[in-house]
């Protein structure tokens, strides 16, 4: 199973300033290069140092092992954040 892509992120209101949280589509591809979208959500809680802590939740089950999916998730994700693609799109979206 390969991670293609995050996409069609949305943040969801929380009344703790530290946490941002969202949801998301997950575009896997299997190893038949069949591609499908899980939908997710994620969480950053931003820390006084250090890379944030990522929380992801699957909202339906994609069928394979979610552990080494979740992992795959998390790095994607650290990677937006780092590139700042989370919060441009959130920029976006509210224009």
């Amino acid at each position: 199973m390969k991670l293609i892509d995050i996409d069609k992120i949305e943040e969801i209101e929380t009344h703790i300033h530290y946490i941002k949280s969202y949801k998301g589509s997950v575009i896997l591809m299997d190893r038949h290069s069949k591609m499908f979208r899980c939908n997710v959500n994620f969480s950053f809680e931003h820390r006084p140092m250090g890379d944030p802590v990522i929380k992801v939740s699957f909202l339906e089950h994609p069928h394979i092992p979610v552990i080494v999916l979740i992992k795959q998730v998390k790095e994607k994700l650290l990677e937006m954040n780092k590139k700042g693609i989370i919060l441009t799109s959130q920029k976006n979206k509210k224009k």
